[in-house]
């Protein structure tokens, strides 16, 4: 075979080869950017779903009260404590304390001293009592905005598994 003809045959070869690795190249680079496009979509989803949810969910912690319920019953000596959403019972229990004080203003042999501060005690009692209530519906307001938030995230979440799937497809 002349030269020519070889030459010929090598460029054809290698320009055949080139063609080939550049079209398999080119179907990697379409795939990854398909599987990118895909990831995008699902970050957009999950970006558009979970703003709402963001933003609903500061709204509730922006309900509950700057101060605890005990803070109002600082002022309060052997003041009961607040736990676990049992504001009956710490009202019940200042009444119980009011009544106990009360019923120690009718001793006979109190001194003044005593008397004043049996005094003081009542009313810092029924001072932390007007207050209290107060907490009772800023804590339970919400808790139950808490509820219906972990309700309407199980249904976004479902939602945004369906729509990955979807996606996927």
């Amino acid at each position: 075979m002349s030269e020519t003809t070889i030459a010929t045959l090598i460029g054809s070869g290698v320009t055949l080869i080139t063609t080939v690795v550049t079209w398999i190249i080119n179907a990697m680079i379409e795939k990854d950017k398909c599987r990118m496009e895909i990831q995008q979509r699902k970050y957009e989803v999950k970006r558009e779903r979970l703003n709402d949810i963001y933003k609903k969910l500061i709204c509730i912690v922006n309900q509950y009260p700057n101060s605890s319920p005990n803070d109002v019953l600082q002022y309060v000596e052997y003041a009961p404590n607040y736990s676990l959403e049992s504001f009956d019972a710490v009202l019940k229990s200042l009444d119980y304390q009011i009544e106990d004080y009360k019923e120690q203003l009718n001793y006979a042999n109190i001194n003044y001293e005593r008397k004043n501060d049996i005094d003081t005690q009542i009313s810092n009692r029924e001072y932390a009592k007007k207050r209290y209530p107060r907490y009772e519906m800023n804590i339970i307001r919400p808790e139950i905005d808490i509820n219906h938030f972990v309700n309407l995230i199980k249904q976004n979440l479902i939602f945004m598994q369906d729509k990955m799937f979807e996606i996927a497809l």
